[in-house]
């Protein structure tokens, strides 16, 4: 088990499953657009700082979800984005801007 399964093991957290339509929004202060089936594991943050933060995904140099998050104390936090399609799971940190899982 790497560090950031670890740590995402240990912390409660909140799954947010694509469409594959426009983006839907969590109770957390997170949205997600993705493919059907995708999935974006991370833990709950409740902070009071307030900001508005887009992060691309890539893979492989084709970008395949966006996620907006509004609460700074999501910035660095571990996640787990699983790709349905191809039944790959990624371990990345959250930032603001681009996130390339491979």
């Amino acid at each position: 088990m790497t560090e950031q399964e670890h740590l995402l093991a240990n912390m409660e957290t909140f799954t947010l499953t694509g469409t594959g339509e426009a983006p839907h929004a969590s109770n957390y202060g997170v949205t997600l657009q993705a493919c059907a089936g995708d999935e974006l594991t991370l833990p709950i943050c409740k902070d009071d700082e307030v900001d508005f933060h887009i992060a691309d995904l890539y893979l492989d140099g084709e970008i395949i979800a966006l996620v907006n998050f509004t609460y700074d104390e999501y910035i660095g936090t571990d996640c787990k984005y699983y790709r349905d399609c191809t039944g790959e799971t990624f371990f990345f940190k959250l930032i603001e801007g681009n996130v390339k899982l491979r």
